[in-house]
């Protein structure tokens, strides 16, 4: 009875009634009603319950659903934005679907909806690390084919395990097809050419020592999608960290590293932030050079790379 009236009150967005009943009760509901409060986007009283009540930001309803699940699902931004940066809600938790907070957001959402969510992850940097101020006109191209090998249809990404990346966009551990996958999302004005044309440009770089790009999508405006490989064993800092390892091991990456430099070289690409943490290692134990977002064709060759030794060639 009184878990129904604390519930009643949420659902009405009372929060001074809501702060009576919690007081008043020793049944221990405000998990109950955080679930509640985050689904009916009532801010205030999520504020409440987990600040001054310390309700759990990962239990669960029925469905198996957290409170950023269903916040998430109806796009109550600032309820999202305060469960994930606040108070660290678990992202990669599944509800009895399967399905995650953002997995919820991308299936049902419209399109300025999803956006708005994703907001917060998707600052351009300060820096002039993506070009913006070269000679490039900016601007998205629209494909009529999306039979093009270039797109891959948005049913075909399973998105989990998301995470912020670097200030200037996000990404998701994904399924493709059933294949481990990355995928990576960027405002279009990080890109010098058309969306179209970097995933072209992508798709023609085959090397054990790049990262590899499978496909991307742009059904959502104002943001792109670009779908990767996944390096299993993290960056090279992270691996470096994490791993105890001599020094003709890391002397094989760099190399490894370097190989995969001369490749892009050789095809007039400059790649524009080149550091251990673009450096992934994948599972087949080979570094990668990755995050060709920070990428663009040398308009010219002004310069030759010094030899270095052949690695293998796809």
């Amino acid at each position: 009875m009184e878990k129904d009236k604390l519930i009643q009150a949420v659902k009405a967005g009372k929060l001074s009634r809501v702060k009576k009943l919690v007081r008043a009760s020793k049944n221990g509901n405000e998990d109950a009603a955080l679930v509640v409060a985050a689904q009916e986007g009532h801010l205030e009283i999520v504020h409440f319950l987990v600040e001054q009540c310390s309700a759990d930001v990962n239990a669960t309803d029925e469905l198996g659903r957290t409170a950023l699940m269903w916040a998430a699902k109806n796009c109550k931004v600032e309820i999202v934005q305060y469960l994930v940066d606040r108070c660290s809600a678990d992202v990669h938790a599944k509800d009895n679907n399967g399905r995650t907070a953002y997995g919820l957001l991308l299936r049902d959402r419209e399109p300025d909806q999803i956006e708005a969510i994703l907001e917060p992850y998707l600052e351009l940097p300060q820096s002039g690390k993506y070009f913006r101020d070269d000679p490039y006109e900016i601007h998205k191209t629209k494909t009529t084919d999306r039979s093009t090998s270039h797109f891959i249809p948005a049913s075909e990404i399973e998105l989990f395990q998301f995470r912020p990346n670097g200030g200037f966009g996000c990404e998701f551990r994904a399924k493709w097809l059933g294949v481990d996958a990355v995928v990576k999302l960027f405002r279009p004005s990080v890109f010098k050419m058309s969306f179209e044309e970097e995933i072209r440009l992508s798709l023609q770089l085959r090397h054990p020592n790049v990262l590899k790009t499978y496909g991307g999508f742009d059904g959502i405006p104002q943001l792109l999608f670009l779908v990767y490989e996944y390096a299993s064993k993290g960056s090279l800092i992270e691996y470096v960290r994490s791993t105890q390892f001599d020094d003709f091991t890391m002397w094989k990456y760099l190399h490894e590293a370097a190989l995969g430099l001369e490749y892009l070289h050789e095809r007039k690409i400059i790649h524009s932030d080149l550091r251990c943490s673009n450096i992934l290692i994948g599972s087949d134990g080979m570094a990668k050079v990755s995050n060709f977002g920070a990428s663009r064709p040398k308009e010219r060759s002004a310069w030759n790379s010094s030899p270095v030794n052949s690695g293998p060639r796809s």
